[in-house]
């Protein structure tokens, strides 16, 4: 399983997040394609506070003309903060798109960065955005969010993935510490992206080290599986002790293979020894980089746990593995590896797989995997299908095992579903998981609508789950009516 950071790392008090919002806009029209992250930092002055990031897709929203003749998008957003049933904070706002002359031509995207002080503590975060130009219901999301800045001792903001930063001239909206910081809304790089830039504050490291002393700044990206650090994405810096300190770097990552990865921030001492950390969770896609059989050909397994596997169980377990692999060794199990009769090869590459991600207790790994593939199949597999080649074996497996698993069996209007809910998943918190069974016989659950970042987003999920009562129903409709007995949204975002 996935380890629960706190708040989505050790010291981590959050992961910038990429929530991708797809909503509808109404019958037949098109839907607010939107992406939004945030952070937390804090101000010798005001005190905590957490920075939002929106960016909406021009193309995305509905335009209408101005007073002035032109055009332009208009979308309500509403932030609020809850502990429990408490609210202690609430931003509500009009963001305007830029106006334009011409819709089909000039659609631009806008983007748009609040702070909202909250002092320190646990919160949920309930986003409500919606198309201020059409009459549909907003659509609301939730986030967790944690902070916890020390006012005794140093603490680290989360660190923020930044499009790009340059000298302030004139402060504005997306100023800090006399910079221009634009924010990179989201957490994956695709193949285009060859840069990642971060900026990250540093609070109160005179009071931990002392007065006019020095300490050591390590920032590095690592494996998430292994957490080992990149030999050529390594820096470091040297830091006068201050209130309030500032890092500005960026890693070049052009041969950076597709896969899940971390960004690292350490505050050392002057003996080396480590005193803060954060963390930042990240995705990379890069296709081009690929792996062949001779980067494992040379390796020595005699008197491993992976000489002992027998042959023909081999093509079984590298593919239980495809789950919990990067894209790379997935593009190889399927590739390359699947043309190779070699069982030596194949074993191989399966010790070189867990070694990779600890090379002190492979084995151990491996022990572990066995035991949630023998789980998933004894649980989850059909009769044309194993269970790791479901979908919640493969989310099981991904993922580990759910917080919460909601089932429904007989409802007389719905097929048979299951509600998965994790509390916090390196790429988001609150995370969820629709499967169903149309067929009504086997135990084949298909994955029908997730909020997860990487996995199948059904806007219309809620329809597809509720048309056992209705085969003839409109698939060209968007909006769905929740009558008596249709509990499917009620228990997707309040999981029992």
């Amino acid at each position: 399983m996935l380890p629960r950071y706190k708040s989505t790392f050790v010291v981590l008090m959050r992961t910038a997040l990429l929530l991708l919002l797809l909503i509808p806009t109404g019958l037949y029209a098109q839907r607010i394609e939107a992406y939004f992250s945030y952070c937390a930092f804090n101000s010798p002055e005001s005190g905590p506070y957490v920075e939002t990031y929106l960016t909406v897709m021009g193309r995305s929203v509905e335009y209408k003309k101005t007073l002035e003749e032109q055009y332009q998008g208009s979308v309500n957003v509403t932030y609020t903060f809850r502990k429990g049933d408490k609210v202690e904070a609430v931003k509500k706002y009009n963001l305007l798109s830029p106006p334009i002359s011409d819709t089909l031509e000039s659609l631009v995207n806008f983007m748009d960065q609040q702070r909202i002080l909250i002092p320190n503590g646990n919160y949920e975060l309930d986003i409500e955005i919606s198309d201020a130009n059409t009459k549909t219901k907003p659509y609301t999301s939730m986030q967790l969010v944690d902070l916890e800045f020390e006012e005794a001792g140093m603490s680290i903001s989360d660190i923020e993935l930044v499009e790009d930063f340059k000298k302030s001239e004139n402060a504005g909206m997306l100023t800090k510490s006399g910079y221009d910081i634009v924010p990179y809304v989201t957490n994956y790089f695709p193949k285009n992206q060859n840069e990642l830039k971060f900026y990250v504050e540093l609070y109160n490291s005179n009071k931990t080290f002392g007065p006019d002393e020095q300490y050591l700044l390590k920032y590095y990206i690592q494996k998430y599986e292994n957490q080992k650090p990149l030999n050529h994405c390594i820096g470091f810096s040297k830091q006068n002790t201050r209130e309030v300190s500032v890092l500005m770097k960026e890693f070049n990552i052009l041969d950076l293979p597709s896969g899940n990865y971390e960004l690292v921030v350490e505050a050392r001492n002057k003996k080396n020894e480590l005193v803060k950390h954060k963390k930042l969770f990240f995705q990379r896609s890069n296709p081009d980089i690929q792996m062949n059989s001779s980067e494992i050909d040379q390796l020595e397994i005699i008197n491993t746990f992976a000489e002992k596997i027998p042959w023909d169980s081999l093509n079984y377990y590298i593919k239980s593995m495809v789950p919990v692999s990067d894209k790379v060794e997935e593009r190889f199990i399927f590739g390359e590896l699947s043309d190779i009769e070699d069982p030596e090869i194949k074993r191989k590459f399966l010790y070189s797989f867990w070694t990779k991600r600890d090379l002190l207790d492979a084995e151990r790994l491996w022990n572990e995997h066995k035991a949630k593939v023998a789980y998933v199949e004894a649980k989850y597999s059909t009769h044309v299908r194993k269970g790791f080649e479901s979908d919640r074996g493969r989310i099981y497996l991904k993922y580990g095992e759910p917080n919460s698993i909601v089932k429904r069996e007989r409802d007389p209007d719905a097929y048979p579903y299951e509600i998965w809910q994790y509390y916090v998943l390196p790429v988001r918190s609150n995370a969820r998981f629709v499967f169903y069974n149309t067929d009504l016989i086997t135990n084949e659950y298909v994955l029908l609508h997730s909020n997860v970042f990487g996995e199948i987003n059904d806007y219309r999920w809620e329809m597809k789950l509720n048309r056992r009562s209705n085969q003839g129903e409109n698939l060209d409709q968007e909006e769905f009516d929740n009558y008596h007995g249709k509990w499917s949204r009620d228990l997707f975002d309040n999981p029992r």
